[in-house]
């Protein structure tokens, strides 16, 4: 057999937790004997179609492509038919058995559809909730698990959008997407989540029958590797979180827990905030903790050599959205480390006697949770045992994907021809309106700069000109005051 996986970036030069998971499978797939190639995202500022940028032994071969336009990566340029079509033009050329995709970002919301035109089936690995939400993880300012349909009435006003787009623009752009992800859900062959809470979140707000999704839950993608700190705290409950730090990941309810919690702790809390307000909101509350005596080790950055010495008893990740599987997750569990996690999507399910949950977004509950913890070390160390023997092997996990392929390996359900020629002239159309309104906003919003600097060098010479003129009176009344005094002596 041979596999093409479809992802929206690869190592090195994108390196997260589905990167890893696909050039983990890719390599295993390549060592039981199967001819595996990669079809991926870049960032590239050049479109040279799909372009071979690694062919080393024992490895997939990689194909890099980058999309046209300005602001790559945004979820209403997700419309790309020259990838569609440099897609087709791949999957003709490498013939695939089955291609097995990933995610559409810095691809096109396009390419099940491309490759269904070419009689090959389409696998797709259900990573996050982007068939349901621009966002990708159905997350919204104020509203950490948004439950609300793929339609104009609901993302509207929560999608990103420039100066520029009215309204009528983004709730076309709304239907647009809305109207690709259903045709390419229901266009693969088999849909996989990594977890029965992520199959049935996917379910809801896909209109996919659950029955029509296969739940096959990640491998462990390293053997146990236990930190070199295995021995628990003897008094104080040494707790970590690792990771980019965002509000919706809530490590802010970690550090609120632990201004509640009596018993003494430490705390390693180690990666980068981007958004300055959140970064200035952490940075305070690490403060006033340390202001208490509890001793935290901040680092924005670190390796995984640095994550393997790490001291710690328990990892808590306190996520406010819906987890599809959380990666993060599984580098505790390899480390060693028992994982206290929001009872929310798919850690519940997954941690078994390995850790615990709490009530997602209620850090008294946390709190509650971790002393519990601190008075029972002996429940740390089974939780602690447990690790060892948490998740699937990534030998059963690749076996039960070639079941999938097997299966798959049918006629796709749908080979309706495409009018590329038409799509890319309208693409060129679209992309050519953007960059002509983001022009003439920047020079509006140049030219009421001006405006506005010239009112105010008005507004400084009226100003200036006011305060000679009250000058001017007061000499003038001085003067009349002084010819007075000289007639009246």
């Amino acid at each position: 057999m041979k596999i093409l996986h479809a992802v929206h970036g690869f190592l090195p030069e994108h390196d997260g937790g589905t990167e890893r998971y696909v050039d983990a499978i890719a390599r295993h797939q390549i060592a039981r004997g199967y001819r595996v190639v990669l079809a991926v995202g870049s960032y590239s500022d050049r479109y040279d179609g799909f372009v071979a940028t690694d062919r080393s032994e024992g490895r997939p071969t990689v194909y890099r492509i980058s999309q046209l336009g300005s602001y790559a990566e945004r979820w209403d340029h997700g419309d790309q038919p020259e990838i569609e079509v440099a897609l087709a033009r791949l999957v003709a050329d490498e013939a695939p058995d089955v291609v097995h995709l990933h995610h559409w970002l810095r691809l096109s919301r396009g390419i099940v559809r491309a490759v269904g035109s070419c009689g090959v089936p389409v696998v797709l690995t259900a990573h996050d909730l982007t068939a349901t939400c621009p966002r990708l993880f159905r997350v919204r300012p104020g509203e950490p698990f948004c439950q609300r349909p793929l339609a104009v009435s609901s993302c509207l006003h929560c999608v990103q959008r420039d100066a520029w787009q009215d309204d009528g623009v983004v709730a076309l752009n709304i239907e647009a997407y809305a109207t690709d992800m259903l045709a390419e859900t229901r266009a693969c062959t088999r849909v996989i989540a990594p977890s029965h809470a992520h199959r049935d979140v996917l379910s809801r707000f896909s209109n996919l029958p659950p029955e029509a999704i296969t739940v096959l839950p990640h491998p462990r993608l390293a053997p146990p590797t236990p930190t070199t700190e295995t021995t628990p705290g003897e008094n104080t409950l040494r707790v970590a979180h690792w990771g980019h730090l965002l509000d919706y990941k809530g490590p802010h309810v970690l550090l609120d827990a632990l201004e509640k919690l009596p018993s003494a702790v430490s705390l390693s809390l180690w990666g980068r905030a981007d958004d300055a307000t959140y970064r200035a909101r952490i940075e305070a509350s690490i403060e006033r903790l340390r202001e208490r005596g509890v001793k935290v080790d901040r680092r924005e950055s670190f390796t995984s050599d640095e994550l393997r010495s790490m001291a710690a008893d328990v990892a808590v990740f306190p996520s406010l959205a819906h987890e599809s599987w959380s990666f993060v997750v599984d580098e505790a569990l390899a480390l060693g480390i028992p994982v206290v996690a929001s009872a929310r999507g798919a850690p519940p399910e997954r941690l078994g006697e390995a850790g615990a949950t709490f009530a997602a977004g209620d850090a008294n509950d946390l709190a509650r949770t971790l002393e519990a913890l601190a008075a029972d070390r002996s429940r740390l160390e089974a939780m602690r045992r447990a690790c060892a023997s948490a998740g699937m092997s990534l030998d059963d996990h690749v076996e039960r994907l070639e079941a999938i392929y097997e299966a798959s390996r049918t006629p796709p359900k749908s080979r309706i021809p495409v009018d590329y020629g038409a799509k890319i002239a309208a693409a060129r159309i679209r992309r050519g309106f953007e960059d002509r309104a983001r022009w003439l906003d920047a020079m509006k919003r140049s030219a009421e700069a001006e405006l506005k600097g010239t009112r105010k060098d008005a507004e400084d010479a009226f100003r200036k000109a006011a305060q000679e003129e009250a000058r001017l009176q007061e000499l003038r009344q001085a003067y009349e005051r002084l010819l007075r005094s000289i007639g009246q002596s």
